[in-house]
């Protein structure tokens, strides 16, 4: 069982010119510095019910619409002289998709595309850190470089 400790993030502008590895290497990462955590990423498909089999009365399922979903990255220290924060908030809001590389300290690789939104400062308290968080809308699947 591997952990996620060492685990990083980083983002490249635009999608990759292929949908596989290579395209997506082939692209420059600025690396997300002082990552705290990166959400649950990976499909989700919509439910699609028709009404219930008379004959049998069995409700039945069939797999719809694809979802990359949203994923959330929480930084722990705001840093505006790293770049990879700063790609971030480059690219927040944005009309384009960016890529994005999640490096799992097995050497595994993850690359996905999709839009930054949310770019937003943690909660100013006597118990909090100056941190950050932002969302990812993820409009591709995954494409995993296995070590």
């Amino acid at each position: 069982m591997a952990e996620s400790i060492a685990s990083t993030i980083s983002i490249a502008t635009g999608e990759p010119a292929t949908f596989d590895a290579t395209g997506f290497a082939t692209l420059t990462y600025e690396e997300v510095g002082s990552v705290a955590s990166i959400g649950a990423y990976g499909d989700t498909h919509a439910d699609i019910t028709p009404p219930p089999d008379l004959k049998t009365g069995r409700q039945l399922h069939f797999t719809g619409a694809t979802d990359g979903g949203e994923v959330p990255v929480q930084v722990h220290t705001e840093d505006f002289a790293d770049a990879g924060q700063g790609a971030v908030r480059a690219a927040n809001g944005a009309r384009a998709n960016y890529s994005f590389r999640v490096l799992d300290p097995d050497g595994n690789i993850d690359y996905f595309y999709g839009r930054v939104v949310s770019y937003r400062g943690l909660e100013k308290s006597a118990t909090s850190y100056e941190g950050c968080e932002f969302t990812l809308r993820v409009n591709s699947g995954i494409v995993t470089d296995e070590a």
